[in-house]
């Protein structure tokens, strides 16, 4: 069985406050009458900002111990990997991902599968650390001495797999962060 280093730190992760920059929510279309999926939500920390903008909110994450903090603020959750999604084709209006593809174990299968979910028409948006930044290199180092396995995917490639795939895509460059918006 894998370890589980967001378990571990459920409780002080699920401290983090997180409040939805004007810009995020601008970003997704917000609001929006419809259905958001947080793919490796966690605690629910980003999407607990989100949920007065949408009809309804689910978290879906591996960890257990992070959902047990999502169930504990009234967020919808289910307990899976992003490779696997157990929801029907276009089932989501709006998807986030937000710091969670670099942690995945397959970031293609993830990549198609959050497509295959959302609806015609719909947007996903992906956070990820911008790997060209020197303080993200130094977390990625620290990120593989926990472990943690983590592949951190350059803006470029991710915008290259859905540009592919006739979707239209934007990026914006946000701190150390890189926000790609992808619309099905």
């Amino acid at each position: 069985m894998p370890l589980d280093h967001f378990g571990m730190i459920a409780g002080l992760y699920n401290r983090i406050k997180y409040v939805a920059p004007a810009e995020l929510i601008e970003f997704l279309g917000l609001p929006f009458d419809g259905l958001l999926l947080d793919a490796g939500g966690g605690t629910g920390r980003v999407s607990e900002g989100l949920r007065p903008y949408l009809k309804l909110v689910v978290v879906a994450d591996p960890s257990r111990k992070m959902l047990i903090h999502a169930i504990g603020k009234g967020i919808a959750a289910t307990c899976t990997p992003a490779e696997n999604l157990p929801f029907t084709n276009e089932s989501f209006d709006r998807i986030i991902i937000v710091d969670a593809i670099h942690h995945v174990d397959d970031q293609r299968k993830t990549m198609t599968e959050l497509l295959r979910i959302l609806t015609q028409g719909g947007r996903l948006v992906i956070i990820e650390p911008d790997i060209h930044k020197i303080p993200i290199k130094f977390i990625a180092i620290g990120e593989k001495i926990l472990f943690m396995q983590s592949h951190f995917l350059t803006s470029e490639k991710i915008h290259k797999f859905y540009s592919n795939l006739n979707c239209q895509v934007k990026m914006l460059s946000v701190g150390n962060e890189i926000w790609i918006s992808i619309e099905k």
